[in-house]
């Protein structure tokens, strides 16, 4: 009997702790703006681009521009 009180209580105390940090999900937002991509591996050189991602009507869209 003692054995099972003590796992009911572990199993709570697992739960409630998990709901207490449990992080929130980033929305696509956390990638909002501008980053530089670097391909590596081409036969001739590196490829360097800059890609640009913003809401547009809500929605995510991106642009890869080129780095010259």
């Amino acid at each position: 009997m003692k054995k099972a009180s003590f796992l009911s209580w572990l199993l709570f105390f697992l739960i409630l702790s998990t709901n207490m940090f449990a992080q929130p999900k980033p929305g696509a937002d956390y990638f909002k703006g501008k980053m530089e991509y670097t391909d590596k591996g081409h036969t001739k050189c590196d490829t360097r681009m800059i890609v640009l991602l913003e809401n547009v009507n809500d929605s995510m869209t991106g642009v890869v521009q080129d780095n010259h």
